[in-house]
């Protein structure tokens, strides 16, 4: 049952817990890494002796170190692969991954090794990006309710208008925003607890919403 009470506030921002990664593709990406220092070891090793010249046991020694590391990230992830999806732990293995690949582009960039020095780039952008995207995820979204509408940032959905809604709810830890042509929007809001004035946002939602019912044009198509 709703209060009959008007809120002198007119706007209220939600946070939302961004879409996670899933522990299968932080698993890959580690895995992929240590193929990357094993392929970096095996191109080492694959140059031909006529232009290794006297270069030859600096390469070898190279090889066999890039492909240790490669083995030792690849075995590492499969035995901690249950402990991967704690931030501390991920965190750590991406910034070891990311030192050694910039370790051999500095390297291969000394001792002027173009084909390696390439994986190795591919792998600082590869392994940098990944581990931008993991640390944001942990970072809230925000739901924005003012007299415009819903306000989005999730894929197409941008900004859904009061006349559209049939009911918004934030309750058990979610937002809920249910559609009049019968689609459903659920997202599980951030630190839930620490989120004041829930019950102020669904009034506020709903005195926006009565508001906007006789604008609403169903879609039969």
């Amino acid at each position: 049952m709703y209060s009959k009470k008007i809120s002198m506030i007119t706007e209220y921002t939600i946070p939302i817990v961004r879409t996670r990664i899933k522990k299968k593709q932080m698993t890959s990406m580690h895995i992929i890494a240590g193929f990357m220092f094993v392929l970096l070891g095996a191109i080492t090793w694959a140059v031909p002796n006529t232009f290794k010249g006297d270069k030859v046991n600096l390469l070898q020694q190279s090889s066999g170190i890039f492909t240790l590391a490669g083995i030792a990230i690849v075995i590492v992830t499969i035995i901690l692969n249950k402990q991967l999806s704690k931030k501390i732990l991920n965190s750590t293995l991406r910034v070891i991954e990311l030192i050694l690949f910039i370790i051999v582009a500095i390297y291969c960039t000394q001792v002027v090794w173009y084909m390696p020095l390439i994986y190795a780039c591919i792998g600082i952008l590869t392994v940098g990006v990944t581990f931008y995207l993991e640390l944001n995820a942990h970072k809230p979204e925000y739901i924005k309710i003012n007299k415009e509408g819903i306000h989005l940032k999730r894929g197409n959905v941008k900004q859904i208008k009061w006349k559209e809604v049939k009911n918004f709810l934030v309750r058990h830890g979610n937002v809920t925003i249910n559609l009049r042509n019968n689609k459903l929007y659920q997202f599980t809001v951030h630190s839930f607890k620490q989120v004041e004035a829930k019950i102020d946002m669904e009034q506020l939602a709903k005195q926006y919403i009565d508001a906007n019912e006789k604008d609403y044009e169903a879609d039969w198509d």
